[in-house]
């Protein structure tokens, strides 16, 4: 399906991949109250969002809904690791901003153009969705996702991302 507008009326038709983008999205959420304790998981979505716990559990769940996403379009896929640059220390603590941007590293057995295309597309199509949740820190999101594609050639040669793959700040989703 393609997403089309037509300016004389102003109609624009839905895409699979917004539709898909939206339920992500949507079951990331519904994952993330789920693990907030009793007392907060009946708060509107504009408290929860404000909350730094919920906000954590947000991305970490978003990624693996996401991961899961990425391995079933395409057989190519063997794991999907999470990767915060911006490792946040202060967290719990509610000091240091928590950093939208989901940094994925995605371990092929080859790289294909269509799933680059598909990683551009549901990149573009989640940072939309996103864009309405109610925080501003996803108000503003130029890009949801940050995903790094790593062949078995680069882990055989320790080159590139796949030197993080040993490190303790890319756990397994």
């Amino acid at each position: 399906m393609v997403t089309t507008i037509d300016k004389k009326t102003s109609s624009t038709q839905v895409t699979h991949l917004d539709e898909l983008a939206k339920d992500l999205l949507q079951v990331a959420i519904q994952q993330t109250q789920i693990k907030m304790p009793p007392m907060l998981k009946q708060e509107p979505l504009e408290v929860l969002f404000q909350n730094t716990t919920f906000l954590d559990l947000f991305k970490y769940t978003l990624a693996e809904v996401l991961s899961v996403e990425l391995a079933n379009k395409d057989n190519a896929v063997q794991a999907v690791y999470l990767h915060d640059p911006d490792m946040n220390p202060d967290a719990a603590s509610g000091f240091m901003p928590v950093d939208p941007c989901l940094h994925l590293l995605c371990v092929v057995e080859k790289s294909s153009a269509g799933f680059e295309a598909f990683i551009s597309a549901i990149n573009h199509a989640l940072t939309e969705e996103a864009r309405e949740l109610p925080s501003p820190r996803y108000e503003k999101l130029a890009e949801i996702l940050d995903v790094m594609i790593i062949t078995a050639k680069d882990i055989e040669k320790r080159t590139g991302y796949a030197l993080l793959l040993t490190s303790m700040h890319a756990p397994p989703l």
